[in-house]
C-alpha cells in the first residue's frame, strides 16, 4: 500500500470500476470463464487418472477390505481436520460445508500445488460473505502454521531415513538421494527458522488460536502418515516397515515444493524408479504404487465432478459453478 492518498483514492476507484463490471457487464464472461477451468480441471484429471493404466489397476486390486478402509480414511483425514481449522478460525460452522475442503484437496494434489488455497478464498468470499481480509488471513495463517509441522516432519523423517541401517546403504549409493534429501531438509530449515522470526509480521493469529492450529496439524500429520503407511503395507504385507518409511519420506519431500502439478502422480513416477534399487520385488511395489495413485486419482476425478454438479444445482436452476482458481486473482477485494 502507498501512503499517497492521490494514488490510494485512484486504486479505490479502479476497484469500484473493476467491481461494477464484475458484477454488471463481466458477470457473462467471469461465469463462463469458471466453466471452462472447471471443465479444463475435469478433463486434465481424466486424462491424468487414464495415463495409468485401468487394464493393469483393475487386475491388481487387493481383495482385503482394509486396503480400501485405510485408503478412504487416508484421503479424508486433511480435508476433515481442515474443516475443523477453519471453522475454528472464521468461527463459523462448517459441517456441512466439508466437500468444499475436499474439492481443495482435489485442486492442491490433482492439479496444482495452492491452487485449493486460491478456490477456498473465493469460495468464503462468494459463498460465506467473508470480507477479503478476513479469509486470506485465515488461509494464509493455516497455509504457514501446516507447512511449518509439515516441514518439522520431513526433516524428522529424513533424519530418521538416514540413520536407519536397513536402508542407509540404499540412500547412500544415490546421489541424486543424497541431494534431494539435503536440498529438502536444508528448505525445510530455512522455511522453520524464517517462519519463527517473522511469525510477528506474518502471522495475524492470537498466540492461543496458533497453538491449537498447530496441534490440530501435527494430530492430523501423524494420522495421515500412519494411514498411508497401513494402506501401502496392507497391499504389500511382505515389505519391511522402512521401505514404507522411505516412501513416505520421498512423499513428504515432494509435498514441500511448491507449486508442483499433481503430486499425487509425480510420486508415483518417483516411487516407481526407487523400487527397482530397494530390496524387495520392484514389480510388487509398483503395482501397489499404482494401484493407490490411480484409485486416488478416480476419486479426485469424482469428486470434483460430484461437488461441481452440487454447485451449480440450487433452488431447482443452475446456479454459477464453483469459484475456481483463477477467482483468487478476478475477485475485487471488499471490506
Amino acid at each position: 500500500m502507498t501512503d499517497d492518498p492521490i494514488a490510494a483514492t485512484r486504486w479505490r476507484v479502479r476497484a469500484d470500476r473493476a467491481r461494477a463490471w464484475l458484477d454488471g457487464p463481466g458477470k457473462p464472461v467471469v461465469s463462463a470463464l469458471r466453466w471452462l477451468i472447471v471443465a479444463g480441471v475435469l478433463a486434465f484429471l481424466a486424462v491424468r487418472a487414464g495415463a495409468i493404466g485401468w487394464q493393469t489397476v483393475l487386475s491388481s486390486l487387493p481383495r482385503d477390505p482394509w486396503f480400501y478402509a485405510a485408503l478412504a480414511a487416508a484421503y479424508l483425514v486433511l480435508p476433515a481436520f481442515e474443516t475443523v481449522v477453519h471453522g475454528f478460525l472464521w468461527r463459523v460452522n462448517l459441517a456441512r460445508h466439508a466437500a468444499v475442503f475436499v474439492v481443495k484437496k482435489v485442486y492442491n494434489f490433482g492439479v496444482l500445488g495452492y491452487s485449493g488455497e486460491a478456490f477456498l478464498f473465493a469460495w468464503a468470499r462468494n459463498r460465506l460473505g467473508l470480507s477479503g481480509e478476513r479469509a486470506f488471513a485465515v488461509i494464509k495463517d493455516n497455509t504457514i502454521l501446516s507447512a511449518m509441522v509439515s516441514n518439522t516432519a520431513t526433516v524428522a523423517l529424513t533424519a530418521v531415513l538416514l540413520l536407519d541401517q536397513g536402508l542407509r546403504p540404499v540412500v547412500a549409493g544415490d546421489p541424486g538421494a543424497l541431494m534431494l534429501a539435503a536440498a529438502s531438509v536444508g528448505l525445510c530449515c530455512v522455511m522453520l527458522a524464517g517462519t519463527l522470526a517473522l511469525r510477528r509480521m506474518i502471522l495475524s493469529l492470537a498466540p492461543a488460536d496458533a497453538l491449537v492450529v498447530i496441534g490440530l496439524h501435527t494430530v492430523r500429520l501423524g494420522l495421515s502418515l500412519g494411514l498411508q503407511a497401513t494402506v501401502w503395507a496392507v497391499a504389500l504385507p511382505s515389505a519391511p516397515f522402512e521401505i514404507w518409511l522411505l516412501f513416505l519420506t520421498v512423499y513428504m519431500v515432494l509435498t514441500r515444493i511448491p507449486f508442483l502439478p499433481n503430486k499425487d502422480l509425480l510420486f508415483i513416477g518417483v516411487g516407481v524408479g526407487l523400487a527397482d534399487v530397494l530390496p524387495v520385488a520392484p514389480d510388487e511395489v509398483a503395482r501397489v504404487l499404482l494401484v493407490t495413485g490411480a484409485l486416488t486419482q478416480g476419486v479426485n476425478l469424482a469428486v470434483f465432478a460430484a461437488a461441481a454438479a452440487a454447485g451449480w444445482a440450487a433452488g431447482g436452476r443452475r446456479a454459477d459453478p464453483p469459484p475456481a482458481a483463477s477467482d483468487w486473482a478476478a475477485s475485487p477485494q471488499r471490506g
